[in-house]
């Protein structure tokens, strides 16, 4: 089995996250897929930003929710470049790669404007949705049922063992209806990955930055890992 490598943010060793160089760098380096964050402006455009508040690493500031496509189209990341909407995106890549949309929307009507905008470009098929809002992911799915869907897991409080961790991550994820488990690299070992095919779960090893985090996912045979350093895994992968 292939473990998908996901460059976080686009490749960002020489472009600003999030933007459409770093996307393009992703898939010329040889990523599987690229993961980005989506929001919704007040005049219902969808836009790519990491944070729910400009100026990083743009020079905007408040919050991308309260501005319009046009603030937000006028701001500047470095010298040349803009923060992009989704469907710039996804005329750039089309179903080239894979993409992990993470949904920083919160209403009906953003998840509404994703969906349509996924359908007009054809790239269902070639997208896993997460978000830090669980609600988002069991709405979208009752919308759009064939859609896959992640949840993120945080990292185990210091009174729970890893045993009880992948018990609950993986149940959770069985009534939630998710397809994709988002664990930290310390939640991770090969039985778990195991267990979580049995149920027709994927494993998803989030933040892998650094050699060890990287061949522990590897060694593991996780389904796909997340990372910022797009040329080590790629390296450390023999690709």
């Amino acid at each position: 089995m292939k473990t998908k490598l996901i460059a976080h943010r686009g490749d960002t060793r020489d472009h600003p996250q999030n933007t459409l160089s770093a996307f393009k760098a992703a898939f010329e380096n040889g990523a599987d897929a690229i993961e980005l964050d989506v929001h919704l402006t007040n005049d219902g455009e969808l836009v790519v930003h990491h944070d729910y508040y400009l100026g990083n690493p743009d020079n905007g500031e408040g919050k991308i929710y309260e501005k319009d496509l046009a603030y937000v189209k006028g701001l500047k990341i470095g010298d040349a470049e803009k923060i992009p909407k989704l469907e710039e995106v996804f005329e750039l890549i089309g179903d080239r790669l894979q993409y992990e949309i993470e949904l920083k929307g919160f209403t009906e009507e953003f998840l509404v404007k994703v969906i349509a905008l996924v359908r007009k470009h054809n790239v269902s098929s070639v997208i896993e949705f997460t978000s830090p809002n669980a609600y988002n992911l069991t709405r979208i799915k009752a919308l759009e049922p064939s859609f896959k869907t992640g949840t993120l897991v945080a990292v185990l409080p210091g009174w729970m063992d890893k045993k009880l961790g992948q018990t609950l991550a993986i149940n959770n994820a069985l009534l939630g209806n998710i397809d994709v488990l988002h664990c930290p690299i310390e939640l991770i070992d090969s039985e778990f990955v195991k267990n979580a095919h049995t149920h027709g779960l994927l494993i998803h090893a989030a933040d892998c930055d650094i050699k060890d985090s990287i061949l522990t996912a590897l060694n593991a045979k996780v389904d796909q890992l997340s990372t910022n350093e797009l040329g080590l895994a790629l390296a450390l992968y023999g690709r």
